[in-house]
């Protein structure tokens, strides 16, 4: 049955955003799941292993893209006021 499991990881991913009240247009990063594949054909104790890899793989994605998301949000948040206060 697990070699039946996929994993998924999470990426940042920017879309562009339009504020219309400061009239700029800037970047909104959001995280999206990937699916890994390769788990189809494990077995026994090596499907084990390839599960708890891929789990520490996923947990660590999900803090680094957070991170970047959450930082990328805020640098274009603080760009966006400072050009409405330039408008």
């Amino acid at each position: 049955m697990l070699g039946l499991l996929e994993a998924c990881v999470m990426v940042p991913s920017s879309k562009p955003y339009y504020d219309a009240d400061c009239h700029v247009t800037s970047k909104q990063f959001e995280l999206e799941p990937v699916m890994l594949e390769g788990m189809q054909h494990c077995h026994g104790e090596d499907c084990a292993a390839l599960l708890a890899a891929t789990g520490i793989v996923a947990a660590a994605s999900a803090v680094i893209s957070g991170s970047i998301m959450v930082l990328g949000n805020v640098a274009y948040w603080l760009e966006r006021q400072e050009h409405c206060k330039r408008s």
